[in-house]
């Protein structure tokens, strides 16, 4: 069995920073930038159900995830008065262990517009946006993550839409105990923020070290319930060869890509 390792990160992040390059929201940033982070999944109880995550996870890979891998199509923001935060993203560790490395899109509402932009984040670091990739509602993105040697990791994102993409190679301490594909309520300045109205989140070519999420090893969807336990984000079941699946607001779930 693989050595169970304490996260660690090599730098201490004070805020939400941003990477090298314009501004890829749909409107003008905002005078404060909110500390986003896209935090360990938070257990509403002892199922697969939580506070802030929706989608599925693998449980049981052995001797741990090494790579995971997938592919999401941006949901569309339907603007709201009040400001609200949503994410999508590929990650390793933190169900619900406090190591996870994740790279991602935003899709929030803020000031009454919708903002879209691409992220990566190592707890327990702060987001950070890439901001030399322009990304707009209805893209399909592709992220992988893959530790290339010892607690050394390379972060790929793509925009399969418009061909802008980002790498990175960075070390970081893993535990390796789960793979997910997740649509999130971010956390914002140490709270988690309401989901903002989006259309479905699709993912697919969901793989972990190489394989299927259906075939990863312990595939479970994960339900997301607000504070009064009413159900605000339900993923479906995986299509036809295991490796996708939606996620739609509210209780009632989606039917599977394809079906």
């Amino acid at each position: 069995m693989r050595p169970v390792r304490a996260a660690a990160v090599t730098a201490s992040l004070a805020g939400s920073l941003l990477i090298s390059g314009a501004l890829s929201a749909t409107a003008a940033a905002p005078t404060t930038i909110p500390v986003l982070n896209h935090t360990h999944r938070l257990h509403l109880n002892a199922n697969q159900q939580s506070t802030n995550w929706s989608g599925w996870v693998n449980t049981s890979g052995g001797l741990g995830y090494t790579s995971a891998s997938g592919t999401w199509t941006v949901p569309t923001v339907t603007p709201t008065s009040d400001d609200r935060y949503s994410s999508d993203w590929v990650g390793i560790g933190g169900d619900p262990s406090p190591d996870l490395i994740q790279a991602g899109t935003e899709q929030d509402s803020v000031g009454g517009n919708a903002r879209y932009h691409a992220w990566y984040e190592v707890l327990p670091a702060p987001e950070l946006q890439i901001t030399t990739m322009a990304v707009s509602a209805g893209d399909t993105m592709h992220v992988t993550l893959a530790e290339s040697t010892p607690e050394v990791w390379t972060i790929t994102l793509s925009d399969q839409s418009n061909g802008g993409s980002f790498s990175t190679t960075i070390p970081y301490s893993s535990t390796f105990l789960t793979a997910e594909w997740i649509h999130e309520a971010v956390t914002v300045n140490g709270t988690v923020a309401t989901l903002p109205i989006t259309s479905n989140a699709h993912f697919d070519l969901g793989l972990a070290n190489g394989q299927t999420i259906a075939n990863a090893g312990g595939a479970q969807s994960i339900q997301m319930f607000d504070s009064n336990n009413n159900p605000i984000a339900t993923p479906s079941g995986l299509d036809s060869d295991g490796d996708g699946f939606a996620v739609a607001d509210g209780g009632t779930a989606p039917s599977a890509p394809g079906s």
